[in-house]
């Protein structure tokens, strides 16, 4: 659970930094609710229990929301989509039987409704934490090519398996005020699944938020 430890330890770290150091924005504070659309990209890796590898690669994501300022938080509720596309590959070596190597693709495909309280808000820079919950479809491919030292035999096998299952997460990071509309942010992410495999996705993201 480091992973998830980290999400909780830098937005803790930022606020205190801020609070030392920030600059106060010259945003008006409204309390009324303002609608949102967010692009999110970045990195991510899935792992699960008695994994051979871990695959790792691009994850992007699409959010509509609400956002509600208040005087000293601002909370945000949102529907997101994402899609991550992870691979990896290892080399086998079973001396003195075989040698060969293992490809393992992955893509996650994610419906989610996230929950988001962003700290500091009469200021530039605002530490954010979150929570998600929504279904998570993972479609995996394995590829195996084996050959043994005795003989020279090969042998190649193809597989492919896909699960739908629960998703739950965790959302920390930091973001920032461009304009009057625009924001950027910087996070992190880590979803757990309840499938049987015990799926775990954990990600690095940058973003960007319009607000109307």
């Amino acid at each position: 659970m480091k992973k998830s430890k980290m999400l909780f330890v830098m937005p803790v770290a930022m606020c205190c930094a801020v609070n030392a150091h920030g600059e106060q924005s010259q945003d008006t504070v409204s309390h009324k609710p303002s609608a949102y659309i967010a692009l999110r990209g970045g990195y991510a890796a899935s792992s699960w229990d008695d994994a051979g590898v871990d695959p790792s690669g691009i994850a992007v994501a699409v959010a509509a929301g609400i956002e509600y300022k208040m005087t000293s938080v601002n909370l945000r509720a949102e529907v997101e989509g994402g899609l991550s596309f992870l691979g990896d590959d290892k080399d086998i070596d079973l001396f003195p039987m075989s040698f060969g190597y293992v490809e393992n693709s992955q893509t996650f495909t994610s419906v989610l409704a996230n929950g988001y309280v962003d700290f500091l808000a009469d200021y530039k820079i605002k530490p954010f934490v979150g929570f998600g919950l929504g279904m998570m479809r993972l479609d995996e491919d394995v590829d195996a090519f084996m050959t043994s030292y005795a003989g020279g035999h090969t042998s190649d096998v193809s597989l492919s398996a896909a699960e739908t299952a629960f998703a739950y997460g965790l959302h920390g990071g930091i973001g920032f005020n461009i304009s009057q509309h625009m924001s950027a942010d910087v996070g992190m992410r880590y979803f757990m699944t309840t499938s049987e495999n015990s799926v775990d996705l954990f990600g690095v993201n940058v973003g960007l938020r319009y607000t109307f």
